[in-house]
C-alpha cells in the first residue's frame, strides 16, 4: 500500500509580495494612463458635439476648457444631421458596401488559405512570405 503526501505549500516572503504589489500597481498605473489618452479624443469630440456652433467658434480650443462643457449644450447638432442630410441612406449604402467587402474576402481568403495549406505547388513559400510580410 502507498501513501500520498501533500505537497508543502510554499510561502513567499514579504519582498516578494511587496514587489509583485509594486509592479502591479505599476501596470495599473500605466494602463491607467494609456486609457486616458485614448479615450481624450473621444471625450473632446463628444464635448464638442454638444456644444452650440458659436462656442466651438469663440472658445480657446488649446486649453482645457475645450474639454468643459459649458454655457449653451444640447443635442441640436445631432438633431440637425438626421434633418439636413439622408442619414439612413448614407448607412444603407455603407453596410452594404462592408457587408460585400467582408464576405468576398472571407471567400477569397479561405480558398488561398486552402490552397496554402493542402497543395504543394512551385512558389507556395514566396506566396506565403508575400502574404505575411503585408499583415
Amino acid at each position: 500500500m502507498t501513501t500520498t503526501t501533500a505537497t508543502a505549500k510554499t510561502h513567499h516572503s514579504p519582498g516578494y509580495r511587496l514587489r509583485k504589489a509594486t509592479n502591479l500597481a505599476f501596470k495599473y498605473l500605466v494602463l491607467t494612463v494609456l486609457a486616458f489618452f485614448f479615450l481624450f479624443p473621444l471625450i473632446f469630440m463628444f464635448v464638442s458635439s454638444i456644444k452650440n456652433n458659436e462656442m466651438q467658434v469663440t472658445q480657446d480650443m488649446s486649453s482645457l476648457y475645450a474639454f468643459i462643457p459649458t454655457g449653451d449644450i444640447g443635442i441640436q447638432n445631432y438633431v440637425d444631421v438626421f434633418e439636413r442630410v439622408e442619414f439612413g441612406r448614407l448607412m444603407f449604402n455603407s453596410v452594404l458596401i462592408v457587408s460585400t467587402m467582408v464576405l468576398l474576402g472571407l471567400l477569397i481568403n479561405s480558398m488561398i488559405a486552402y490552397a496554402l495549406a493542402r497543395l504543394r505547388f512551385k512558389g507556395r513559400e514566396l506566396l506565403l512570405g508575400t502574404i505575411i510580410a503585408l499583415i
